[in-house]
């Protein structure tokens, strides 16, 4: 049988680029594998499992590499132009010219004279023999930018400091691997002291720094790959993050990287040696204190509950199943016109790569409205007791808005439930509110797309960077599953399987919808008093899946789990996809 060729497919994005997922993260945003629930099928993820520590962190840095030699454009002008003209230039002047004066021997400020000695020794080394002096280098002008920042706020000004870790060169308690970022930093309110950090964990990073002793191309991507590799577990454990920031230091030469899902653009070098250097140094950090935080990375329309906000819980069972941290998430239902805010309860599954969809599944639970049944959460906020899975990623379409969009998981779902809302006695996933995520810029509502999160780079930036078009899309559905690995003996395993395949029959038939990625992933387990057998089967994710032609039959494309792939998709074949794939998956 001939094979059909393809470019880029969908693998590329969802699977060969794909970071193993966790083997235990605890509560700090990564994959839960002590969680009953199951929601996510990421392709990639079941071959996973019998890996050890060693191999999916080797893994892991061979995809970083991999990011570093294809998906990097390096003298990206866009990035120092965006910090270098954004940032307030009457506060970048003033800083660069007290630096100047201190390196020039004005010791009269005794708390910046105090970074003179270890600015003096990082400018007169071209080379170290060892990076670790680089750290104390880089966490003393960081330091100085910072006390000059808080000297120069006005009160009517949403400022805020850049401040290092104490630590270098460790692993955080919520690491997904046995890596270890060199440097740490953390975003605080612009009137705490200024000094070092204890930050012990990656929910509490605003961005990595890697250092190499060498400004050398090889130690460059050396320090690249391995900022790539330890920043997907911000990604990990934050879920208010939509892209992220970071810094390679080689020797005196400073690296600003811009981590967006489908590339990482680096800055032209910032030599600290000269004095246009450090200026466009400093400058990058006044950009990142004084910047709108969504520049930082940061989802305006996810918001994280501050620990001081988080209230006792009524009931122990509840108080087992919640995040140590909780977010407040909002999901625009773009049929409906309507705001739907939810909170938090349980993370199943962070972004666990740097690049692609970033998709995150949560449990999470609607902001209580009269009438409905509700509890207490740690947020203070009062939500109805009805558990959905909000599942959050940007997904790569056409930035042609009147082209048809086939593949949209949203309109499809909005298909199933139309078709059988009537049907009480059938277990589907249920939409309960889904759309694009809206921003608000200047008063005005806008989609949250590739292109919004360039905007700040340039109009044009996407075409002059050849970067895909994606769109954030944001759902919530019930009811809440468990994993199929849950299922007591073989009768319920039968029953949960036959339920998950009637759902799909159904579906096909009455919708013209394939579902295309069956796998132990996307079935599952759903306990209820009301059924005769005490389980029913729930078949979830269709965010493979397609609309068919009238006889039910989809185009020929590669897509599924790769461990459960029929063989024409394994063989990538031009044979139409029918039913016949989908339960070749299932055996």
């Amino acid at each position: 049988m001939a094979k059909k060729s393809s470019g880029a497919s969908q693998l590329e994005d969802e699977a060969d680029l794909a970071r193993p997922a966790s083997h235990g993260t605890g509560k700090s945003g990564g994959q839960d594998t002590n969680s009953t629930y199951l929601y996510s099928g990421t392709a990639g993820h079941a071959d996973s499992y019998h890996r050890s520590q060693k191999e999916t962190d080797d893994l892991a840095l061979a995809h970083a590499k991999y990011i570093v030699d294809r998906r990097t454009q390096k003298d990206a002008a866009q990035v120092l132009a965006l910090f270098s003209s954004a940032a307030d230039s009457d506060t970048v002047d003033s800083i660069a010219a007290r630096m100047e004066s201190v390196l020039g021997g004005d010791l009269s400020d005794p708390e910046l004279a105090e970074y003179a000695g270890q600015f003096r020794e990082w400018l007169a080394h071209s080379s170290f023999s060892t990076e670790r002096p680089i750290y104390g280098y880089c966490e003393a002008f960081v330091l100085f930018v910072a006390r000059l920042i808080k000297s120069r706020h006005r009160r009517d000004a949403d400022w805020r400091l850049v401040l290092p870790g104490e630590c270098n060169d460790f692993k955080p308690i919520d690491s997904n691997s046995n890596r270890q970022p060199d440097m740490c930093f953390q975003l605080d309110a612009i009137d705490s002291n200024v000094g070092t950090r204890n930050i012990q964990r990656y929910i509490d990073t605003f961005a990595i720094a890697e250092a190499k002793r060498l400004d050398t191309r090889a130690e460059g991507d050396k320090a690249l790959a391995q900022l790539v590799d330890n920043s997907t577990n911000i990604y990990l454990a934050q879920l208010d993050r939509r892209f992220l920031w970071g810094l390679t230091v080689c020797a005196s030469s400073v690296y600003a990287a811009l981590m967006i899902h489908d590339k990482v653009l680096v800055s032209p070098a910032m030599d600290i040696r000269k004095a246009e250097g450090r200026k466009q140094f400093i400058s990058l950090l006044v950009y990142w204190s004084m910047c709108p935080q969504e520049r930082l990375g940061y989802d305006p329309t996810i918001r994280r509950c501050e620990p001081g906000e988080l209230q006792s819980m009524t009931g122990d069972s509840v108080q087992d199943e919640m995040d140590s941290i909780a977010y407040e998430i909002d999901c625009y239902d773009d049929k409906e016109c309507q705001w739907h805010t939810y909170v938090s309860v349980r993370t199943i599954a962070g972004a666990s790569r740097c690049m692609g969809r970033h998709t995150r599944t949560i449990i999470a639970r609607r902001k209580h409205e009269a009438g409905a049944s509700a509890i207490s959460t740690p947020a203070g906020a009062s939500v109805d007791a009805q558990e959905v899975v909000i599942k959050d990623a940007w997904a790569r379409t056409s930035a042609d808005a009147d082209k048809d969009d086939t593949r949209n998981e949203i309109e499809l779902l909005r298909i199933v439930r139309n078709t059988f809302s009537w049907d009480k006695s059938m277990m589907y996933s249920k939409l309960e509110a889904g759309g694009t995520v809206q921003l608000k810029r200047d008063g005005v509502y806008v989609d949250d797309t590739t292109a919004a999160v360039l905007d700040m780079l340039g109009s044009d930036a996407r075409e002059q960077l050849d970067i895909p078009y994606r769109v954030h899309r944001r759902i919530a559905t019930s009811p809440v599953g468990h994993d199929i690995k849950t299922v007591k003996n073989e009768e319920e395993l039968i029953i949960v399987l036959a339920e998950a395949m009637h759902c799909h029959n159904r579906i096909l038939n009455e919708c013209g919808i394939l579902h295309r990625d069956i796998s132990t992933g996307n079935i599952l387990v759903v306990r209820s008093d009301s059924a005769p057998s005490g389980v029913h089967g729930l078949l979830i994710d269709l965010d493979s899946a397609i609309q068919t032609d009238a006889n039910l039959k989809a185009p020929a494309e590669r897509s599924g789990t790769p461990v459960f792939m029929s063989i024409a998709n394994v063989e990538d074949l031009t044979e139409d996809r029918t039913a016949l794939d989908d339960w070749e998956s299932l055996l």
